[in-house]
């Protein structure tokens, strides 16, 4: 196979095709509307407590048969569907997960805002923007002070690249909590995504140098400055923030996944600037040195930290052939 593998090689290094490959690097930037992946709907177990389940007596002193039981049996019914709804979403069976929260909106409890809920983070998943939105707005008709349900709703309109929209969600958050990071994060990437660079880094820097704020919250916020650097090409400076969300939050898979990529596009680059007879050995070890790298926090994003988008493994194919 690997004689299969070098032959093929030679041949698109032969006709330059190879050369024009280095160059494209995919770009995760943009392709994905939100960072951190949407929390999943609580779950609470816990049975109401009741001060006495002695059958009750009617006036007549006939017996009385109580239905406690059968709430706290429905009850129960109704958290296992929604906790089986969040496993499947954490293994990726968004069919079965579909199917499980479904199961409450549908039939056990249609005004359970939490099962509408968790309907939009899968179709958020599965970037079925449009689905999403309709999900999340059927949860905050049932609630309409649902924090998680107005983040999300906020990212699937960006998702949309309706962003007036998703900005009245997000400060819709302020109504209980006027410093909610998560909505602050949002706006902070909002004002990047209508490239407003410098509005957006000057929010988000806010947020990452105030140590009173949760590691995983900053790091995030480290991510999505990261993303304004790369989108102004500002390698170096993108890899620092990636560094940094990850010393904060090492299970943050996808600081890996975009190190990487910040690590391998400008080595990779170079190359679409010059003819093959101009690439010298010093570039060549530049690009498998940079390769090398990405392809270490790659596979640490995929292999120990469970990242699952597709992008991870076609920018480690990248990664791979760079160095190749």
């Amino acid at each position: 196979m690997w004689q299969l593998f070098a032959l093929s090689a030679t041949v698109l290094l032969y006709t330059g095709a190879f050369h024009s490959v280095l160059s494209q690097v995919p770009n995760l930037t943009g392709s994905i509307a939100r960072i951190d992946r949407a929390p999943n709907p609580q779950t609470n177990h816990a049975l109401r407590k009741r001060p006495d389940n002695r059958v009750k007596q009617t006036s007549s002193g006939l017996p009385q048969p109580s239905t406690n039981t059968d709430l706290d049996a429905k009850h129960e019914e109704l958290e296992r569907a929604i906790e089986a709804g969040n496993k499947a979403r954490d293994e990726n069976d968004y069919e079965r997960a579909l199917a499980s929260y479904r199961r409450v909106a549908e039939g056990l409890d249609p005004k359970e805002p939490r099962a509408f809920y968790g309907l939009g983070n899968v179709y958020s998943d599965l970037a079925c923007s449009d689905k999403a939105i309709g999900a999340y707005r059927d949860a905050l008709r049932l609630k309409k002070d649902f924090r998680e349900a107005l983040i999300g709703l906020g990212y699937a309109f960006a998702g949309k690249e309706r962003y007036d929209e998703a900005e009245t969600e997000f400060r819709k958050v302020f109504t209980n909590n006027p410093n909610d990071t998560g909505a602050n994060i949002g706006l902070g990437f909002l004002s990047g995504k209508r490239k407003k660079h410098q509005d957006a880094i000057k929010q988000l820097t806010l947020i990452t140098g105030n140590q009173s704020i949760e590691g995983k919250d900053r790091a995030i916020a480290h991510v999505v400055l990261g993303d304004i650097y790369v989108e102004q090409k500002k390698w170096p400076d993108a890899a620092s923030e990636y560094k940094e969300a990850i010393s904060l939050s090492a299970d943050l898979a996808v600081a890996y996944i975009k190190l990487g990529q910040a690590e391998l596009y400008p080595a990779s680059s170079r190359f679409s600037t010059l003819e093959i007879r101009e690439i010298r050995t010093e570039d060549r070890e530049r690009l498998i040195k940079a390769a090398r790298r990405a392809a270490q926090n790659i596979r640490m994003a995929i292999d120990e930290r469970g990242y699952k988008h597709p992008f991870g493994d076609l920018l480690l194919g990248y990664a791979l052939m760079d160095q190749f």
